[in-house]
């Protein structure tokens, strides 16, 4: 693998942890693709996203802290050691049954069902984010590139063993919960990787079988913002409304403040209120 931009060291044990990774999997499956873990990186998926169309499917990429990872809309997703799990995958168009550009939302899916099982309980924002009591736990961002477009990065940041003094440190205390605040302990990184991509992977071969509608309906049993007041951003233009779920195709609807349904294919949602 070419090295992607500001890699310090590769970590001796990566072999040891896709071996462990692969017998956690009944077969494998998509992890048995390359798994490259490095101490310290820019951002998980500039170093996958810059590997383009030499990616293979199912390529996974984690960094144990990053200093330039991102969120939606160019917003910054930090790191440190030991506090965040920050990965990618990389997907090929060929090689998923329900399309890359769904990809993301599996991924959401299947953190939701770790935090399940770590009884949390999450729900899901539209169009990628986990959520407990309002807080964000986790978040998902989904890229690809003009030259490479049958390649879909998606990256995974989930905040695990941060503290309520960490948030107020960076003044995210409003907006960010961590599952160690959640449940009462400290959590290894590699035991959570390990969980995180066995149920990630479940998810995906059930939501491939299942197909899209499955998926949607999944989404809707945990959905955030049904129901609720909020503000979404779309192209840089506001639309204000209540939500009213995501449709089988996992576009979002909006009554607006005129009385008129707009169904969103993309966006970001920037407020949410009160249920109606």
């Amino acid at each position: 693998m070419t090295s992607p931009p500001a890699i310090m060291a590769d970590r001796p044990d990566s072999i040891d942890l896709q071996d462990r990774i692969i017998s956690s999997i009944s077969d494998g499956g998509l992890w048995k693709a390359p798994l490259h873990v490095f101490e310290r990186l820019t951002s998980t998926n500039t170093g996958l996203l810059e590997r383009g169309n030499a990616c293979v499917h199912g390529e996974t990429l984690r960094a144990l802290s990053q200093s330039e990872g991102r969120g939606r809309n160019g917003r910054s997703w930090f790191s440190r050691r030991e506090m965040s799990l920050t990965f990618s995958t990389a997907f090929r168009r060929a090689d998923c049954a329900l399309g890359p550009e769904y990809q993301g939302t599996v991924a959401a899916l299947a953190l939701a069902r770790f935090m399940e099982d770590n009884d949390v309980i999450p729900l899901l924002k539209w169009p990628n984010d986990v959520l407990v009591n309002d807080l964000k736990i986790a978040g998902i961002l989904a890229e690809s590139r003009s030259d490479a477009p049958d390649v879909v990065v998606v990256g995974v940041g989930c905040n695990i063993n941060q503290t309520s003094a960490d948030f107020v440190a960076v003044e995210l205390e409003r907006t960010a919960v961590s599952l160690a605040m959640l449940t009462g302990r400290h959590h290894d990184l590699d035991t959570v990787f390990i969980d995180i991509l066995s149920i990630w992977q479940r998810t995906a071969d059930e939501m491939n079988r299942a197909g899209l509608s499955a998926l949607a309906a999944e989404w809707q049993r945990r959905d955030a913002l049904r129901g609720r007041n909020i503000v979404a951003d779309v192209g840089g233009r506001s639309i204000r409304g209540m939500a009213l779920g995501v449709n089988d195709q996992l576009e979002l609807a909006i009554r607006d403040d005129q009385g008129v349904t707009r169904v969103l294919r993309s966006g970001e949602v920037t407020h949410i209120g009160p249920l109606s």
